[in-house]
């Protein structure tokens, strides 16, 4: 029942495209921010995170659902002329 959350859901559906920019955009921030953050560097792996999950479910939802869509409907429901 805990997994069967929306929020968990969501962030499984978008987990390819998290995977995909997590490395490039997390370690690039990573190395770039902690030094701001000087003592609480400790932080900035957290905030990244959560930031990028944030941004993967939102893309998925907005964009990569949106076009998945167009693509199927335009491939599998096209008449034959």
């Amino acid at each position: 029942a805990f997994l069967d959350n929306k929020i968990f859901i969501d962030i499984g559906i978008s987990s390819y495209f998290l995977y995909l920019i997590h490395e490039y955009i997390g370690v690039v921030w990573i190395r770039n921010i902690a030094t701001c953050f000087y003592p609480y560097s400790f932080i900035v792996p957290v905030l990244i995170i959560i930031l990028i999950t944030i941004f993967s479910v939102l893309y998925t939802i907005k964009i990569e659902v949106k076009i998945a869509k167009k693509l199927n409907n335009y491939l599998f429901h096209k008449k034959n002329d």
